[in-house]
């Protein structure tokens, strides 16, 4: 029996690591993961205030660009801003406290999103003299645990059990009570109802749970009630839709993306999201050009991953994904949106089960023409933080964006393949066919016999004139009506032209090269246009009966 030996696999592995490595040393030796700052000038003031926002993006040395960036305050927004320099006034503010973040959109193909280090804004009620900044120490979840003045003295402390049933102390010394509403990342206080407003729905921390079902029910889990899977120490639900794994199964709520649910493979984390270290997420996109999108989503079911993978099958399908000559498994799904129903596949991948990049997950779908492969995960290997951002995004487009414009043009070619075939159907050939017969019976007219007219010699002249006719009538009109058909563009105007080109060249092939007369000129384009539009008609009644 023939044993393969395993050093030949481990010495892949190795030089993998080593260009790993030099990659990182490269890319790393002088450049900073790109990251967003926002500035509040001034940062305090009375009542009502003017405030300017601005934002500060570094990058280095890769240079990016600002295509968006929107400013919120906790759960609410201020405002969104797309032309430099990004800034946004604010007027008129009344008294409060403010936490301010941007969260900016680069152009660097993926719309890659990053979102600012979060900013405190203190606007107080009566003279300026009053004016005060305060600082909002978080725990590791960014919950604020304690606000202190600029003395360091403490003004508002919360020390409660996981699930935040202790309300805070708002007066822990001698200074005047201290109001702030913030509490678990995402959740604003709401003291009438004593209920954390969680935007999708409220959080009670008497009970640890949410007052609302979860919005997509049973699908996100058996406990449509539950806070981040019984775990508020671990983990984090800033809009009260978290993507949790638990009960075998991994529920996951893209960021514009699709909304999945699929079985939960080993070492996948409980939660994954922005938070975390060398968290990363990305978006290839190509349009689709006027291919069919049926066509496309089929594609990428067929073909989940770059390289020669099996479909994906709704029990999940393995497949080596590999990359650099090294093995890289991932499980591949047929799978819905549990919000919009539409076809999504899925590849997902944990630690430990061969994967060279978990754990993560890629989804593929298609919305609004346009293709979309977006990945999350948490490997380091594809974090921004250790290999430069340009790096990962030129890899991506290589291996993902490459794949998808061969995916868009199989499923053009399947449109042109199925256009070959309505052309041979009876209702087109048709057109083809009396094109060209009424060139040559209307040449044949006008073709005098012995200068006079002869019935039986026009007879005898129409197979003769047809048959020139025909030729550039079928060499022309089908390749044309393939090209419109394949760019979308078959219309009453494309045809009436093309019929119209057809008919005149028809005519010029049966009277070349006496093809002067103004008459034979006039007659070739009216029977174009009798040609085209009676094409017209019968496309119609094919398509659209």
């Amino acid at each position: 029996m023939h044993i393969k030996h395993p050093i030949p696999g481990v010495l892949k592995t190795m030089l993998m690591a080593v260009w790993l490595v030099l990659a990182w040393l490269c890319c790393t030796a002088a450049w900073a993961a790109p990251s967003a700052s926002v500035v509040a000038s001034p940062s305090s003031a009375v009542a009502p205030a003017n405030v300017t926002l601005s934002v500060a993006v570094t990058a280095d040395p890769d240079p990016v660009t600002v295509t968006r960036v929107q400013y919120v305050n906790g759960n609410s927004s201020l405002g969104v801003v797309t032309t430099a320099p990004f800034s946004l006034n604010l007027p008129n503010l009344g008294p409060g406290y403010y936490v301010i973040k941007a969260y900016v959109t680069l152009a660097d193909g993926q719309n890659t999103m990053l979102t600012s280090t979060p900013v405190a804004l203190t606007i107080t009620g009566g003279t300026a003299a009053s004016a005060a900044v305060y600082y909002i120490h978080t725990d590791q979840l960014n919950t604020p645990r304690v606000i202190a003045d600029q003395s360091q003295a403490v003004v508002w402390k919360w020390e409660s059990d996981g699930f935040g049933s202790m309300p805070p102390n708002e007066q822990p010394g001698t200074a005047p009570a201290f109001e702030f509403n913030p509490r678990f990342a995402g959740q604003y206080f709401d003291r009438e109802s004593n209920l954390h407003y969680n935007y999708y729905r409220d959080y009670d921390p008497q009970t640890g749970r949410y007052v609302q079902s979860d919005p997509i029910g049973l699908r996100g889990g058996i406990n449509t009630y539950g806070y981040v899977a019984n775990n508020p120490v671990g983990y984090t639900d800033p809009f009260g839709l978290m993507c949790v794994s638990g009960n075998g199964f991994t529920t996951c709520f893209g960021a514009g993306g699709p909304t999945f649910r699929v079985p939960t493979p080993p070492g996948f984390p409980q939660s994954m999201g922005p938070g975390d270290d060398f968290y990363h997420a990305y978006d290839v996109q190509r349009d689709l050009n006027g291919a069919d999108s049926s066509c496309v989503i089929e594609g990428m079911m067929q073909a989940p991953t770059p390289g020669s993978p099996s479909p994906a099958l709704p029990q999940g399908t393995r497949n080596n994904a590999v990359v650099g000559g090294v093995d890289n498994w991932v499980t591949s799904y047929r799978t819905n949106d549990l919000v919009t129903g539409a076809l999504v596949e899925v590849n997902i991948a944990g630690v430990g089960d061969g994967s060279l990049f978990g754990p993560g997950y890629v989804a593929r779908y298609v919305r609004d023409g346009v293709a979309h492969t977006a990945g999350e995960g948490t490997n380091w290997k594809q974090s921004p933080a250790v290999t430069s951002h340009a790096v990962q995004s030129a890899a991506n487009e290589a291996l993902w964006g490459r794949q998808m414009s061969k995916i868009i043009e199989s499923a053009k070619n399947v449109d042109a393949s199925n256009s070959m075939k309505n052309v041979r159907s009876w209702p087109i050939i048709t057109a083809f066919i009396v094109a060209p017969m009424g060139a040559a019976v209307m040449m044949a007219i006008l073709t005098p016999v012995a200068d006079k007219f002869d019935f039986l010699s026009m007879i005898g002249l129409i197979p003769i004139f047809y048959f020139f006719a025909a030729a550039p009538s079928f060499a022309i009109g089908i390749p044309l009506y393939l090209v419109l058909n394949y760019y979308r563009r078959l219309n009453l105007l494309t045809i009436l032209l093309g019929g119209t080109a057809i008919a005149f060249l028809s005519a010029y092939v049966i009277r070349f090269p006496d093809m002067a007369a103004l008459r034979d000129v006039l007659v070739s384009t009216a029977i174009g246009v009798i040609s085209s539009l009676l094409f017209w008609f019968v496309w119609r009644y094919h398509y659209m009966k």
